[in-house]
């Protein structure tokens, strides 16, 4: 059966799935305010350059402890709470009022979104070894999606925020719900077809 099929046709596989597409739409809608956190900052090219280096080595920090962090509360739980922490994180760099600040928030982000990412793609292996079909590749194809949806809404949806808060809360709290709903129904129909 076709990947993209199995996705849309069962919650089972749209969940994991979902959770690539919010990851990006997060990350998307925060990249529209890097502009303006310049500003707001007074900092130059080179500061925001080590300012989205600490994103980075966030994510390098958690690379090597991710998979403790996962055998100890399942793929599942990690994924899960994975992305509604790093949804919430992302609200903090958007009303840093410090340039220090605003790196340890981005390191934090850094940290989460790669748990996150480790978790959401050991869930898909993890299902797709249960049921014995692939669908990581789709999955990576809402990562994608979730870029364009991020991106291109939140290019049209700033002209109405007069808040970055407040539009990334709105964001956060989409894509938080969401995954509260499918990773839920999916712990509760854990090996049934759905």
């Amino acid at each position: 059966m076709d990947s993209l099929q199995l996705i849309l046709t069962r919650l089972r596989y749209f969940g994991p799935a979902w959770v690539f597409a919010s990851l990006n739409i997060m990350v998307s809608t925060w990249v529209l305010y890097i502009p303006q956190m310049k500003t707001k900052l007074g900092i130059d090219d080179a500061q925001l350059g080590i300012a989205l280096f600490s994103f980075a080595l966030g994510t390098l920090t958690m690379i090597p402890v991710s998979y403790r962090i996962v055998n100890k509360l399942g793929v599942g739980k990690t994924t899960f709470f994975g992305i509604i922490i790093c949804s919430l994180l992302f609200l903090v760099p958007v009303v840093m009022t410090d340039y220090i600040m605003l790196c340890i928030a981005l390191y934090l982000v850094g940290i989460l979104a790669c748990l996150t990412d480790v978790s959401m793609n050991a869930l898909v292996s993890e299902i797709e070894q249960e049921d014995a079909i692939h669908f990581m590749s789709a999955s990576h194809g809402f990562f994608s999606l979730g870029g364009v949806i991020g991106a291109g809404i939140g290019s049209f949806l700033i002209n109405y925020f007069n808040d970055s808060l407040l539009h990334m809360l709105s964001v956060a709290v989409f894509c938080s719900d969401n995954q509260r709903t499918y990773l839920q129904f999916i712990y509760i129909y854990r090996r049934r077809e759905i």
